[in-house]
Formats: structure tokens, C-alpha cells, sequence
């Protein structure tokens, strides 16, 4: 009388066990999304013959993440004359893009002049 107790214990505690346990098998969806690409335009008040971009992005604690560039790399047409509009794309690949953030801007010619 004994064994057959013992044994629908065993199996009990085996189902049990085994229903607990999680697994792998539950398919996830993988979503990826797109880089975050900006549109960088104006009008040079000077003219650009090298310059630097820096992109900062804030968050709300006001992190920031600071993103740099180099203008005659991204900008076909550079030497940037005074006066003439510019406009090019800017790709940013952050780890970690907070959900709600603000951009900041800033070209810096070799006299660290922010235009």
C-alpha cells in the first residue's frame, strides 16, 4: 500500500516541477528599429572649410550624449562658402536613445567659433 502513494507522490511532485520550470520555447518577436537621421541646415555666417558637428542629446535628468562629426566629411559640398545655405544628413547610432530627449546642435570651426 505504500509503494503505489509513494509513487503518485513522486509523480505529482515531478509534474509540478516540471510545469514550474520556465522555457525557451515561446517565440518573441524581434523588432528592429531605424538609426535616428537628422537633417542639419542653414546659412553660413562665415565660411566653413573644416568644421566640426557636435550633436548632444539631453534627456530628462539632463544626461547628456555627446555625438561628433566632422561637416566636410557628411557635406558633398564643402568648402562652405559665407552666405550659402547648407544642408546634410546627420546619422546618429546610440546605444541606449532615451524615450523622451532634446537635441542640441553646434558646428565648431578651427577656432572652436560655434556658427
Amino acid at each position: 500500500m505504500k509503494h503505489p502513494i509513494f509513487f503518485l507522490f513522486f509523480v505529482l511532485a515531478t509534474i509540478s516541477v516540471i510545469h514550474a520550470t520556465p522555457h525557451g520555447l515561446t517565440k518573441r518577436a524581434t523588432q528592429f528599429t531605424q538609426c535616428v537621421t537628422f537633417d542639419i541646415s542653414g546659412t553660413a555666417p562665415i565660411d566653413i572649410t573644416e568644421a566640426a558637428v557636435e550633436v548632444v542629446i539631453y534627456d530628462d535628468n539632463d544626461y547628456y550624449l555627446p555625438v561628433n562629426g566632422n561637416v566636410c566629411e557628411l557635406y558633398k559640398h564643402c568648402p562652405v562658402k559665407k552666405d550659402t545655405e547648407f544642408d546634410f544628413q546627420f546619422l546618429i547610432k546610440p546605444k541606449d536613445l532615451p524615450q523622451n530627449y532634446h537635441i542640441d546642435v553646434w558646428i565648431h570651426n578651427a577656432t572652436c567659433f560655434a556658427l
